[in-house]
């Protein structure tokens, strides 16, 4: 699938902001951090979208890169302004920077959208249902926690 992306790269050149985003997501799932943020800065110079963003955020994550996942994270919300998965996402980034009032912000904002966010987080679901259905901070924290590092993250 690489060789194939590079090939169409090489062929299409820098206007197709997806294929960047391909490449991106290539790279995190090799664990190549820094080649995914530069493919995810390429993708969204040429075509910011809701979806690049939440792919870099993720990388930023992934690699501890917090603030940086704060901004990525904030960025997506422009596209979409209801994402729960954002919010949860938001309010992990601000609870490793230790603004934990931020970080409940954003959790009261993904509640406020569905009474169960995070379903796109992989085993979120699950994790937050072994602890009785309860979205508390403490229990979302926990369950980003156990998620990041996943490999369908």
């Amino acid at each position: 699938a690489e060789q194939q992306f590079r090939i169409a790269k090489d062929k299409l050149g820098h206007k197709h902001a997806h294929l960047w985003q391909g490449l991106g997501q290539l790279a995190f799932l090799k664990g190549d951090y820094q080649d995914a943020i530069k493919q995810y800065k390429i993708a969204l110079g040429i075509r910011p979208d809701y979806y690049i963003y939440m792919g870099l955020a993720r990388v930023y994550l992934r690699a501890g890169e917090y603030n940086n996942a704060q901004q990525a994270l904030e960025k997506s919300l422009i596209f979409i302004k209801s994402s729960s998965t954002a919010y949860i996402l938001l309010s992990f980034a601000h609870y490793k920077q230790d603004d934990l009032t931020s970080a409940e912000a954003a959790l009261q904002k993904a509640l406020s959208f569905t009474n169960k966010p995070g379903s796109f987080i992989p085993n979120f679901p699950i994790c937050v249902r072994g602890l009785g259905d309860v979205y508390t901070l403490k229990n979302v924290i926990r369950c980003v926690e156990a998620a990041v590092p996943h490999k369908d993250f």
